[in-house]
């Protein structure tokens, strides 16, 4: 599998959780991390969040991106943030060549 950079046309920023604890409560942030990124993004049908059991008013896209730098280290614990909205990382998994690609799975709450 190859992925032309014309495709890669989304700018996503990858947000890492940062614990706060000020004595009072205890609260998880999400800070941006590394460099805004270049992924190809890919909307998920209707049907399919129905197969997966999302049926809650959300946004469930797929964004696929080079397997370098900060992405290869991305887990369902980080966050991303594409056009504004923060998008909760639901699974991450190799695509293509060996590891060149990643395919992260995410969803935006509405």
């Amino acid at each position: 599998m190859t992925m032309r950079i014309a495709e890669r046309s989304a700018k996503v920023q990858f947000l890492a959780p940062h614990k706060e604890d000020d004595g009072y409560r205890r609260a998880t942030t999400f800070e941006p991390v590394g460099p805004v990124i270049w992924c190809k993004h890919i909307t998920v049908s209707d049907g399919e969040k129905w197969r997966n059991g999302q049926f809650t008013a959300s946004q469930m896209a797929r964004f696929q991106c080079l397997a370098r730098g900060i992405a290869s280290k991305v887990t369902p614990q980080h966050r991303l943030r594409f056009r504004g909205k923060d998008y909760e990382i639901l699974g991450v998994k190799d695509i293509g060549d060996g590891r060149r690609y990643l395919e992260i799975t995410a969803v935006a709450k509405v």
